[in-house]
């Protein structure tokens, strides 16, 4: 059978390795999130900022102003947190959707095309490779989600403390990735575990985002290709992806909260779920 075929049928060329998936995977991920990272870095920041008002950052396109004003485009925007970002995609989104098809065809048979697996198996597939994907990877989101909630512009003057962002009038954590490894591994209460901070509700959030992104993305196409005349091709997958992501983001989103105020306060574990901006403080 022709490669040709054997794409359009939704099976994997046999030149094609588990490890090329997870390697494209993790590619394309990582140019995606570093190009989107200032979303990220305003969606955590409305997460973890404190209930009272006024608030800091109004929304999207506040938010979006408000930070590039204070910090600037690059260090405010895309600056916090990239480098755990870029690790995060490469890794943890490489693995949990390049691992998806040899997966999913391990519970359906290798013969049985992506559009044509039950529903129930793409979704089981989508859950077992997000949530160990996460689990295997997340200290990279809590150090990911420290950096962006706490990046902020340094005093002029010299203080040593932030002027801008969550932590204005504080001083920072983290001078880099590597030194908030250590940092949460040697000052916070259980060691290297403190890494793992909020592990079942990031395990929780990728299974459901995988689950509905990825069986959504093989219905959609099939949908796609028989009722909307649409062929085998890039538009087919670019509107597919962009459809499902929609749709995963929307579901997760309540998990996501929780996560980021669980795994963005250095406050005991009972505290992170009515995050203050005292909690996160106590600490210091």
């Amino acid at each position: 059978m022709a490669t040709s075929d054997v794409l359009a049928a939704g099976r994997r060329p046999p030149s094609r390795s588990v490890a090329a998936d997870v390697l494209a995977a993790g590619a394309g991920c990582l140019v995606a999130d570093a190009l989107f990272n200032p979303l990220e870095v305003l969606k955590v920041r409305l997460q973890l900022q404190p209930d009272a008002e006024p608030r800091l950052y109004r929304g999207l396109w506040h938010g979006l102003a408000r930070i590039a004003t204070d910090d600037g485009v690059l260090a405010g925007l895309w600056a916090p947190g990239l480098t755990a970002t870029a690790l995060r995609a490469f890794t943890y989104t490489g693995c949990r959707i390049g691992l998806y098809p040899s997966v999913r065809r391990a519970l359906v048979g290798a013969d049985v095309p992506a559009e044509r697996a039950p529903l129930a198996a793409r979704a089981a597939a989508g859950a077992a490779t997000g949530g160990a994907a996460s689990l295997a990877f997340c200290p990279l989101d809590v150090v990911r989600v420290r950096l962006q909630a706490e990046a902020g512009r340094l005093d002029p003057r010299g203080s040593g403390l932030l002027v801008t962002g969550l932590r204005a009038g504080h001083a920072p954590r983290y001078v880099s990735t590597l030194a908030a490894f250590r940092a949460i591994a040697r000052t916070e209460r259980g060691g290297a575990r403190a890494l793992w901070r909020g592990w079942h509700l990031t395990a929780a959030r990728a299974a459901v985002l995988s689950s509905v992104q990825l069986s959504a993305y093989d219905t959609l196409k099939l949908a796609g290709k028989r009722h909307g005349g649409l062929r085998e091709g890039t538009p087919l997958h670019v509107l597919c992806a962009f459809a499902s992501g929609i749709a995963a983001q929307t579901a997760v989103q309540p998990v996501d909260t929780l996560r980021s105020r669980w795994m963005g306060t250095v406050a005991p574990p009972t505290a992170c779920l009515l995050y203050t901006s005292d909690a996160a403080d106590e600490e210091d």
